[in-house]
């Protein structure tokens, strides 16, 4: 499934649901700023839409350091991943691991030069959730 008809399943759930949900075209705004905002049930994050995976998830340099500097400030950011019809949906999130071992993010060095460097810090990226469902997917991450 494309990442276009992917948004569209997600606009469609929005009207259902009365979500807030807004789709950020990145290539005229912020580099690596994730594809969707969303508010739901009180509840904001954001999601990174893909469709298919590959190394770090398909993620560029740009869109790791966004993510990670969400994480570090608190903020909520996901990646949802349309799998086989079969097996539905995936939701997935960067795991930091200096977030893990500093019990103060606000002591943590500023991540400005990440994009521009040739390593990134090591990224872990789990399964939050899946289900065929997607509704129930993103409900289930609130």
């Amino acid at each position: 499934m494309k990442e276009s008809a992917l948004w569209k399943k997600l606009n469609q759930l929005a009207k259902k649901n009365k979500w807030h949900l807004t789709r950020i075209e990145s290539h005229t705004t912020i580099l690596g700023i994730p594809d969707v905002y969303c508010m739901v049930e009180g509840h904001s994050f954001w999601l990174e839409l893909k469709s298919k995976l590959g190394k770090n998830c398909g993620l560029s340099n740009y869109q790791i350091n966004w993510h990670l500097k969400h994480i570090r400030s608190g903020g909520k950011v996901f990646i949802l991943v349309a799998s086989t019809s079969q097996s539905g949906f995936e939701i997935l999130k960067i795991n930091d691991p200096m977030t893990k071992s500093l019990p103060d993010s606000k002591s943590l060095p500023d991540s400005k030069s990440l994009p521009n460097s040739k390593s990134l810090p090591d990224i872990h990226i789990s399964q939050i959730s899946k289900n065929t469902n997607l509704e129930k997917l993103i409900l289930s991450i609130l």
